[in-house]
């Protein structure tokens, strides 16, 4: 992995990618966010004024390849080209509100499938471009050449592994009716992800979300425990079982481990974290 890191934020509004977006900020690192709604992001900063040069938000949709590709070929535009470097890890953390119309269902059914495939389009299709348009060899470097392989980071679900029983018993009806059409999703999504043969990824899945302030300055207030599962050989390598985990707690997780640290035990892995 480059020393020098630019993170792309897919669903960086939403508690877990918000978390770990602030610490990648606070590191100096160079944060690309795809939103929707941008205003949305910039309000949830307890100081929204304050310019934050190292965030670059994009107003687009996760489902747009288009999209995607500005974001993954940003850097290209900026200026500073000592300070930037191609996209070296990826965030997806995208999500549907609960149906207000039907019971136990999502509004976007397959928002996390949808957006797992416009992902892996747009990483193929900057890979193509360079390939087939390499230009100089500076744009080249920093757009992504064909063996470029940033991080994919993707939040799941635990309840999804069809190799072990990785939540509580107590939960199993939850999971298994209240959630299910979500948990199909994100399963889809995983699977694409997993079969895609994309080198360098890791699977997250958090137990049950609850809501918590951050740690004073940010340190760490409970001890996340991680399992660890190879999903392609189908073996369980560390097995943990929890209730619930606060989305800042996860954020922070996936940060430390998997950013900030070089993250390589969990390449090609499933991680079930939980407290």
């Amino acid at each position: 992995m480059s020393t020098t890191k630019t993170i792309l934020f897919l669903g960086a509004t939403g508690g877990v990618a918000f978390s770990a977006l602030q610490r990648s900020l606070k590191a100096g690192y160079t944060c690309i966010a795809l939103c929707r709604n941008p205003a949305g992001l910039s309000s949830k900063f307890p100081d929204p004024d304050t310019p934050r040069p190292n965030l670059h938000i994009v107003h687009g949709n996760a489902h747009s390849v288009p999209d995607l590709i500005r974001c993954l070929t940003l850097t290209l535009t900026l200026t500073d080209t000592s300070t930037v470097s191609p996209v070296t890890h990826i965030f997806s953390s995208i999500g549907s509100w609960p149906s207000l119309t039907s019971p136990f269902t999502i509004a976007d059914p397959k928002v996390c499938e949808t957006g797992m495939a416009a992902l892996l389009s747009a990483i193929s299709s900057v890979r193509k471009s360079s390939s087939e348009s390499p230009g100089s060899a500076a744009a080249t470097t920093r757009t992504g050449p064909p063996r470029w392989s940033p991080r994919i980071i993707a939040t799941s679900s635990t309840g999804l592994s069809s190799v072990q029983r990785d939540i509580p018993v107590v939960y199993v009806p939850l999971y298994h009716v209240l959630l299910r059409q979500a948990h199909k999703d994100k399963k889809n999504m995983e699977d694409l992800l997993i079969g895609s043969g994309e080198a360098d990824w890791t699977i997250v899945r958090a137990s049950l979300y609850v809501d918590s302030k951050p740690g004073e300055d940010g340190k760490k207030t409970r001890v996340v425990r991680a399992g660890k599962e190879d999903p392609v050989a189908k073996v369980v390598e560390r097995k943990e079982v929890g209730y619930t985990i606060s989305r800042e707690d996860v954020g922070r997780w996936m940060f430390e481990e998997l950013v900030e640290r070089d993250g390589g035990e969990w390449q090609r892995r499933v991680a079930s974290i939980t407290y």
